[in-house]
C-alpha cells in the first residue's frame, strides 16, 4: 500500500472515529426587566428616561404638570431648572396652548400653597411640606411664571422647524424655509381648482353626469383621495358588455 493510500485510510477512520462538532445551543430569549414606580410625581425619578403610560383621561396631564414644577424647584436634581432648559412637547397647536396654560397654572398654584403651607391636592400639599426654603421656591415659580412665554412648550413639527432654522447649516438646510404642516388645504384648493375649470366647462350632458358624480369640489375631493397615493395611476373607462 502506497503512502497516499495509508493516510487515506488515516484520514477516514479519524473522520469516524472524531468527536462530532459541537451543537451551538439556541440562546435564551432576551428578558427585559420591567420596574414598576410609584404614580406619585413626587417619587418619580427624574434622573434617566423614564416613561408615564395611561389611558385617556387618567391624568398624564396632570403628571406632566407636577414634574414641571419639581424641575422649576430643582428637586431631586443638582439645581434648579429655568423655563428655557424644559423642553415639553405634544402633536398639535390647540393642545399645545393647552399645556401652557395648564403649566402655568399649576405652577400659580405651587406658589399659593407654599405661601399658605398647605393646599387641598395631595401633591402640593406634599410640595410644600416638604420644602427646605420656601421663600426661595416661591421665588423660583415667581421667575417661572414671568419667562412662561419663553418656555419651550411646543408641538413636535415646531420644534423639528426650530431645530432646522436655529442650525440649519449644521443639517445642510436652507436659512430661509416655510414648514408646511397640513397638506389638506392644498387638496382642497386642487380639487376647487379642478372642479371649477375641467367639470364646470364641459359640455352640458357630460357636465350633467359629472355634477350627479360630483356635485361639490369637497364631493369630488372625498371621492377621489385614494389616487393621492397613486399619482402615475392612469384612468380609463370600465369595459361594457357588448
Amino acid at each position: 500500500m502506497s503512502g497516499k493510500q495509508k493516510a487515506a485510510n488515516a484520514g477516514k477512520k479519524a473522520a469516524r472515529g472524531g468527536k462530532k462538532p459541537a451543537q451551538r445551543s439556541a440562546k435564551p430569549p432576551m428578558r427585559v426587566a420591567k420596574k414598576t414606580m410609584s404614580a406619585d410625581p413626587l417619587a418619580l425619578p427624574i434622573a434617566g428616561r423614564q416613561l408615564i403610560e395611561a389611558s385617556a383621561g387618567t391624568g398624564k396631564t396632570y403628571a406632566i404638570t407636577n414634574l414641571y414644577a419639581r424641575l422649576i424647584l430643582g428637586r431631586n436634581l443638582p439645581a434648579p431648572l429655568s423655563v428655557d432648559r424644559i423642553l415639553a412637547l405634544t402633536f398639535t397647536n390647540a393642545a399645545t396652548r393647552e399645556l401652557r396654560g395648564r403649566i402655568s397654572g399649576r405652577l400659580r398654584d405651587a406658589r399659593a400653597a407654599l405661601r399658605d403651607g398647605e393646599s387641598e391636592d395631595a401633591f402640593l400639599r406634599k410640595l410644600a411640606q416638604s420644602s427646605e426654603d420656601p421663600a426661595r421656591d416661591i421665588k423660583l415659580l415667581s421667575g417661572a411664571l414671568q419667562l412662561m412665554d419663553e418656555a419651550s412648550i411646543m408641538t413636535i413639527h415646531g420644534f423639528c422647524s426650530n431645530v432646522l432654522s436655529e442650525e440649519s447649516f449644521e443639517a445642510g438646510q436652507l436659512f430661509e424655509q416655510e414648514l408646511t404642516l397640513d397638506g389638506e388645504a392644498f387638496n382642497i384648493l386642487a380639487a376647487q381648482d379642478v372642479f371649477r375649470s375641467e367639470l364646470l366647462t364641459l359640455p352640458p350632458l357630460q357636465r350633467r353626469a359629472a355634477l350627479e358624480l360630483w356635485p361639490t369640489p369637497e364631493d369630488l375631493l372625498q371621492l377621489s383621495r385614494g389616487l393621492l397615493r397613486h399619482p402615475n395611476a392612469q384612468l380609463a373607462p370600465e369595459a361594457t358588455e357588448l
